[in-house]
């Protein structure tokens, strides 16, 4: 055993579910825009479960047990985190203050170029800046250093920079793959329903909450902008449950070592830049401290997309493929596509010979277009003439290489049937 490292074993980090979606205007700028359902442009293997238009994710298990705060509330930072944060579209994670007292921010150092109301030469960060020169604090350009936070009176709040931010972990155990799912959403509606839910749902548990199957909607709220009605869709997070079987089921969560997965800690999400919910998907920030107004370019980005068409030519579903290249190492993406192409050979090559096996003839060239349409004999009347069998792949069984299916939950899940 390492003590701190294995030791604490945590589940793997799947990808994000989006509550929203970046748009352009006429003028071509992009802006975040608000959805009725979830989004599920990076969770592809959660699309094929719920599919394109889905308000409901059921069942959804929380990955890990409270820690008691005392005074009746508890803690969930291990799945659920709160924060005033502020990103850029290529700065990132610019600060972040997760106690509503300290901020976390990066050193921007000092403009080598002019930007709007400042000039080349004075500080990217006017207000980070001076509590580093009155502290007497070194910090490198790029490095991160905690400063309290202004809350509402920090002029990048005043400018919707930053923003309330909260990331939820969930297990969706009828979707490929073992690890949580993580969700993003800025409404202060969202928050205020899901940290009451949690509150009240664990108090009434004694904090036993892991691994009890719960439901989350996207359910429509009225509410005002500029003095008009508006219709936005916040999440709420349901128990199905009445008191008697919520009892059972936190016995069975005990009997089980307190729930299927109440010892596994989420994985920390990868620091994805959420630009469905920033201005101009956060390009405001950049402009203001001076970053790059793009993201860089991931030079990986053409071989990934030769990996799904790889994938998809030998069976794998969408959720199945990105799984893969998640999980492959990215400075050697190109040993997982040497792997896909030997697998698609074989597949190939064993499909061809079921062809011939099963009575499948490769059809002669035709002397003339009048020959070539006309039936010819000695061959199968109801099946396709082909001159290339490798392409009835996609037709015949796969043999030894199919990919593998997803699971079916049933009687044998330690907790409960879905």
């Amino acid at each position: 055993m390492i003590p701190g490292l294995t030791n604490k074993p945590r589940l793997n980090w799947l990808g994000i579910i989006r509550l929203g979606e970046k748009r352009k205007n006429a003028q071509g700028v992009e802006y975040p825009a608000k959805l009725d359902h979830f989004n599920f442009v990076d969770a592809p293997a959660v699309r094929e479960r719920f599919g394109d238009n889905a308000r409901t994710l059921s069942p959804i298990l929380l990955p890990a047990n409270p820690k008691p705060n005392g005074g009746g509330t508890w803690d969930f930072s291990s799945f659920w985190q709160t924060s005033r944060s502020a990103y850029g579209r290529g700065t990132g994670l610019f600060c972040r203050c997760a106690d509503g007292e300290t901020a976390s921010r990066v050193n921007k150092g000092i403009l080598d170029k002019d930007i709007k109301n400042r000039k080349k030469g004075e500080p990217a960060d006017p207000q980070g800046w001076a509590y580093l020169q009155e502290k007497k604090l070194e910090v490198e350009v790029g490095e991160f250093f905690d400063m309290p936070c202004p809350g509402i009176e920090c002029p990048y709040w005043k400018a919707e920079m930053c923003k309330n931010l909260a990331v939820l972990s969930v297990i969706l155990p009828t979707v490929q793959g073992f690890g949580v799912w993580t969700i993003r959403t800025s409404s202060f509606n969202s928050i205020r329903n899901v940290e009451s839910f949690l509150q009240n749902f664990a108090n009434a548990l004694g904090g036993t909450v892991a691994g009890i199957p719960l439901v989350l909607n996207l359910i429509p709220h009225q509410g005002q902008v500029e003095g008009r009605a508006v219709t936005v869709y916040v999440l709420e997070m349901v128990c199905p449950w009445n008191m008697q079987q919520l009892a059972g089921l936190r016995r069975r969560a005990l009997d089980a070592g307190g729930a299927v997965v109440a010892g596994l800690l989420p994985a920390p999400a990868e620091e994805v830049v959420p630009d469905d919910l920033y201005p101009h998907a956060g390009a405001d920030l950049d402009a203001a401290v001076g970053g790059t107004p793009e993201p860089p370019v991931d030079p990986n980005e053409a071989l990934r997309e030769e990996l799904r068409a790889l994938g998809k030519s030998i069976g794998y579903t969408e959720g199945q493929m990105e799984n893969q290249i998640r999980r492959a190492d990215p400075d050697h993406l190109d040993d997982l596509k040497q792997e896909l192409e030997s697998v698609l050979a074989t597949r190939t090559e064993q499909n061809v010979k079921h062809a011939a096996a099963a009575g499948w003839q490769a059809a002669p060239p035709a002397a003339t277009p009048a020959a070539a349409a006309r039936p010819r004999q000695g061959t199968l009347p109801v099946r396709e003439q082909t001159e290339h069998p490798e392409d009835l792949v996609a037709e015949l069984p796969a043999g030894d290489v199919e990919p593998p299916q997803p699971v079916a939950m049933g009687d044998d899940y330690p907790l409960i049937d879905f």
